[in-house]
């Protein structure tokens, strides 16, 4: 399924609207790969075709980019497994933060109408309060609360990277009650509308065929189209200690969102390249960081590139712990040219002084760095979360 998945990526996100400040122009998305075919199938979903002949597996995916948390999305994706499941459907149903993805591999050609004629009573249906689904629902959600994020400088890196996770103590529905079954209802009315949605098939040419035909012939999508995507005003910027993380050391994570999910792609892909100019340049900062991560996710809102730096030595002084970070941001910045927002948070040993260190902005809204070396000869001093304004480099 990683080929209907990545496929899926390219389809069914479509760019996000431009900010309403001036920004600088975004990199230019790469053209989609060789043999996929989008089509949009009038009134019903974006389809995505890709012929694959002599694939043993032929594979359907369908995309959701609700727009929602994690918490509606963990909830969406336990309604429709227990609504595939009821059918007499095997599919696998996975939750993102932002939206959710099907995946099922049809037997036969002969599975795939009912497959479709599944998905659009299964989206379509309303939430009854008291229904056997929501028991599911409620499970699910319990497994999530069970597992929260470590710190709340952690949800906006969450909520670009599409991670499921919520803070500690965060409020919950409860399904099994009138008022949380209404306001599922009210996700699913929301996140299951035509706009949202994508579909995806992998395999031969007459697999592809009759999946065009299948939509082509099913009426009865969801007609509500997606709210506007809003475009963030501002950074955000935070750090929390962690007991994790050995004294005089740090993490620092760089999420950037961009208005194409092929261009956060190909900003990853640049990275792995061998010998990549980004991981050799912050080796070579005066306090050097070593790059550990990079990926890509796609969502409604077009992508986001998320990069994982640690400290390669010990820096036992605070503020030239500062001085590092703001060095390595301001160069993931100046390779990428992200044209808006940035989330950075640093995980900072626990022990005294550590955890009083707070993160400060670099560059923001309109403002980039034209070099690491301008970016570090600000003042940290200023700690970020008492600002409102616009830093300037």
């Amino acid at each position: 399924m990683s080929a209907a998945a990545a496929l899926l990526a390219l389809a069914a996100c479509a760019p996000a609207p431009r900010p309403a400040a001036p920004l600088a122009p975004p990199p230019a998305a790469p053209a989609l790969p060789a043999g996929l075919d989008v089509r949009r199938m009038g009134a019903g979903p974006r389809l995505a075709l890709v012929e694959r002949e002599g694939d043993p597996a032929p594979a359907l995916a369908v995309a959701v980019a609700s727009g929602s948390d994690a918490i509606a999305t963990t909830a969406l994706a336990a309604l429709l497994e227990h609504r595939f499941k009821r059918a007499g459907l095997e599919v696998q149903v996975r939750a993102f933060g932002h939206g959710l993805q099907i995946e099922h591999s049809p037997a036969s050609l002969s599975g795939i109408t009912p497959l479709i004629e599944t998905l659009v009573q299964a989206v379509g249906a309303p939430v009854l309060a008291g229904s056997s689904e929501l028991e599911l629902v409620g499970e699910r959600l319990d497994a999530l609360a069970r597992n929260p994020l470590d710190a709340a400088p952690l949800l906006p890196i969450a909520r670009c990277g599409g991670q499921l996770g919520i803070l500690p103590g965060q409020a919950l529905p409860d399904p099994r009650s009138k008022d949380g079954a209404e306001q599922i209802e009210r996700w699913r009315a929301a996140a299951f509308a035509v706009g949202r949605m994508a579909v995806a098939m992998v395999g031969p040419a007459p697999w592809c065929s009759e999946t065009a035909r299948a939509l082509a012939r099913r009426g009865g999508w969801p007609a509500a189209q997606a709210p506007e995507q809003r475009w963030p005003e501002r950074d955000e910027l935070g750090c929390y200690a962690s007991p994790a993380i050995a004294p005089e050391r740090a993490v620092l994570d760089v999420a950037m969102l961009l208005p194409q999910a092929q261009a956060a792609a190909a900003a990853v892909a640049r990275v792995g390249l061998p010998r990549s100019p980004l991981a050799a340049k912050a080796a070579a900062l005066p306090d050097p960081w070593r790059l550990d991560a990079a990926r890509a996710v796609a969502s409604g809102a077009g992508g986001c590139a998320l990069f994982t730096f640690s400290t390669a030595e010990p820096v036992p002084d605070a503020t030239r712990l500062g001085e590092a970070a703001a060095r390595a941001v301001a160069l993931v910045r100046s390779r990428h040219a992200c044209p808006s927002l940035w989330v950075c948070r640093r995980r900072i040993g626990a022990r005294p002084p550590w955890r009083q260190i707070s993160c400060w902005r670099v560059c923001g809204g309109r403002c980039r760095a034209r070099s690491a070396q301008q970016a570090s000869s600000r003042s940290p001093s200023a700690a970020w979360p008492r600002s409102q304004g616009r830093a300037t480099c």
